[in-house]
């Protein structure tokens, strides 16, 4: 009916009021949302109640898995058994970081890579750098793991086997025939299933297969579910942070693909004598990083704070001034100059309404979402829906999330590294965005004399102006730039603060490193505040001043009267397993960059030495013969070519990583 509805507004011209619901149906509505009221009552007051085969309780998470973005998409009616799809559990930085495991690991006869855990363990041994995506790995099998054991109401489901497999895609136009000719049914763990055999197909009956597709796949590579004869009744499609999950019993197969298909594979049982030891061993391992880091963090922390403070960062006020345990304010972190090139980044490759995802136009009627691409960027041009891709276009409005009365501009350290790459942006300020924010975090962790390393969870460089009428004066304000609120939990009405879903749970610490002051702009004070929200202490903003504090606290920003008020956001987390992914990787680019650079330098010296030298020998032997000259230059030519493989070996792999990191960025 909903449906209905919608399609007669939108697409035949009615309206509301055209479209009257019939008096059983308010009456069942009505009754149907008091019965729901009181079971939610019901839910929160009874704590004796027993939650197992509670079809409520699973009615309940998987509301809040909606919360944070992972939704059913293929149901069971669907894929025409006790089978399903969701969406919205891998992004595309995270889907980089478990295809660098995967290159980690060669493929079989066969062009299959199977990475166990015990696989994944070793490979971080051989590279630290893989940390991250052993973590991953972990992170995303247990919420995939959580999830189906909540879809299938099962209170007791444990891990029997958990694997990254990768297939590669047929070398060879014989290799492509052979796959044609169905000898057997592929399967997800690289088995192979002979159709004529008749006993069922698969593991125990009360055993699921789940399947996460890491990456997109150019063409097939679909899971398809077969009948009893081994005829297709299903599919889904291999598309990034798709998950699917069915009896390990069920007849499937996996199509040929024309491009590396790599999933998560899962297997799910509800006897925990089956429960794989494997995550615990990994998870001590981690835990055993940690500890060595925690060991060193002062020794090697200490010792840049001391750098900082020969460079001029002062604490300027702390706790009793600020009226709270875990906060203070330093001054000094940049200069003018760098401040302004901040700012100048942001005005070149900034996105209107970025950072706010999912709170704007494309999930709301009443809000709009701009955008700007770097090729408008010059002329500030906002493209209404810009990072949805389908939705319909509408008048362009350049908002705040927040408050009518601005425009919020924002850029993240992967668009900013990836602009950087294609040549949209300077690379050294880039750098500058990324240095800066270390020291922020670096100083953060240190004035709170943290026994765990902080990590950054989100880094934002964001702008906040004014909207003034035709004649350039501002209305009287009485809104808040940014409302009262924490960054960590839920503010209640009476003053409380929820730590749940979907507030950022894994931030701890937060700060604000500030690009500019009241030369700028008017109002756009930071402040604290009490829990019924009426201030307690303000911060003014200027060039290099920074505010750290308790990502619990709460606090807000005062309504930007006039101008322009820039500032780098920074959210951190002591969990390792929830850090910025977007900026592990800016590291990696940048450094990987820098590499390159210095490469081509050295190999552009020697070349022009070698040059040189080939000049000076060519007119000592100006006499020769026009076969002698053109011998030489074709010798000069193999030495340049073979002096320069491995450097354009490196840039190719390089543009081929930042072409890939566009289309992703274009879907995204």
């Amino acid at each position: 009916m909903v449906r209905n509805r919608l399609f007669f507004i939108s697409r035949l011209g009615y309206h509301d009021s055209h479209l009257r619901a019939r008096k059983e149906a308010v009456e069942y509505v009505e009754m149907r949302n008091r019965l729901e009221s009181l079971l939610d009552y019901a839910e929160e007051s009874d704590e004796s109640r027993d939650p197992e085969g509670d079809d409520r309780e699973s009615g309940h998470y998987m509301r809040e898995f909606e919360k944070i973005g992972i939704r059913l998409i293929q149901t069971p009616n669907e894929l025409q058994g006790a089978r399903f799809t969701a969406k919205g559990v891998v992004r595309g930085e995270q889907s980089e970081e478990l295809l660098n495991m995967a290159r980690s690991t060669p493929a079989d006869s066969s062009g299959i890579k199977i990475i166990s855990i015990p696989n994944a363990i070793e490979a971080v041994k051989a590279d630290p750098d893989l940390e991250i995506s052993l973590r991953l790995f972990l992170k995303l099998s247990e919420a995939m793991r959580l999830y189906t054991s909540r879809f299938y109401n099962q209170t007791s489901f444990y891990t029997k086997e958990t694997k990254i497999v990768c297939r590669e895609p047929p070398d060879s136009d014989l290799e492509k025939e052979a796959n044609t000719e169905i000898s057997c049914f592929p399967q997800e763990d690289g088995s192979c299933v002979d159709p004529e055999e008749k006993a069922p197909v698969g593991m125990e009956v009360n055993e699921y297969t789940g399947v996460m597709f890491i990456n997109n796949v150019m063409e097939g590579g679909e899971t398809v579910f077969l009948n009893r004869i081994y005829k297709p009744v299903a599919q889904v499609s291999p598309k990034r942070g798709l998950f699917t999950v069915f009896e390990a019993s069920d007849r499937h197969t996996v199509s040929p693909s024309a491009s590396q298909r790599c999933v998560i594979l899962m297997t799910f049982a509800p006897e925990k004598v089956k429960d794989n030891p494997e995550y615990r061993q990994a998870m001590a391992f981690l835990n055993e990083l940690d500890e060595e880091r925690v060991k060193k963090l002062h020794i090697d922390n200490v010792k840049r704070v001391e750098e900082l403070e020969k460079e001029g960062v002062t604490i300027v006020q702390s706790g009793k001034e600020l009226q709270g345990d875990e906060r203070f304010v330093a001054d000094g972190l940049m200069n003018k100059g760098d401040c302004q090139n901040l700012v100048s980044l942001l005005e070149a490759g900034g996105i209107e309404g970025d950072g706010y995802q999912g709170k704007s136009s494309p999930l709301s009627q009443h809000e709009v979402f701009t955008g700007l691409t770097s090729e408008k960027a010059n002329q500030s041009a906002g493209i209404a829906g810009d990072g949805y891709k389908g939705k319909p276009e509408i008048v362009v409005s350049k908002i705040s999330p927040h408050t009518k009365h601005e425009i919020f501009e924002g850029l993240t350290v992967g668009r900013a590294t990836q602009l950087a790459h294609s040549g949209e942006l300077p690379k050294d300020t880039v750098q500058l965005y990324l240095d800066v924010s270390e020291r922020a975090r670096l100083l953060v962790e240190n004035f709170f004399n943290l026994t765990r390393p902080l990590y950054f969870d989100f880094t934002h460089l964001v702008c906040r102006k004014a909207i003034t009428d035709d004649k350039g004066d501002e209305e009287e304000r009485s809104d808040l730039s940014h409302p009262v609120h924490a960054d960590n939990c839920l503010l209640q009405a009476d003053g409380t603060c929820l730590r749940q879903f979907p507030a950022y749970i894994a931030r701890d610490y937060s700060a604000v490193l500030y690009l500019n002051g009241n030369e700028d702009f008017e109002g756009g004070e930071f402040f604290f505040a009490h829990g019924n929200k009426t201030e307690q202490a303000s911060v003014s903003p200027k060039c290099g001043r920074m505010v750290g504090f308790n990502a619990g606290d709460f606090h807000g920003v005062r309504a930007v009267r006039k101008g322009r008020r820039c500032a780098v956001a920074m959210w951190y987390t002591m969990d390792p397993n929830t850090q910025e992914l977007a900026r592990v990787q800016a590291q990696k680019k940048m450094a990987l960059g820098s590499a390159v650079q210095d490469r081509t330098r050295e190999r552009g010296g020697a070349k022009a030495g070698k040059d040189e030298e080939k000049g000076e020998e060519n007119g000592a032997h100006h006499e020769n013969s026009d076969v002698d000259d053109d011998k030489i230059h074709k010798h000069k030519d193999h030495l340049d070519q073979s002096e320069n493989t491995e450097i354009s070996e490196e840039t190719q792999k390089q543009t081929d990583r930042v072409t890939m990191e566009n289309e992703e960025h274009e879907e995204l």
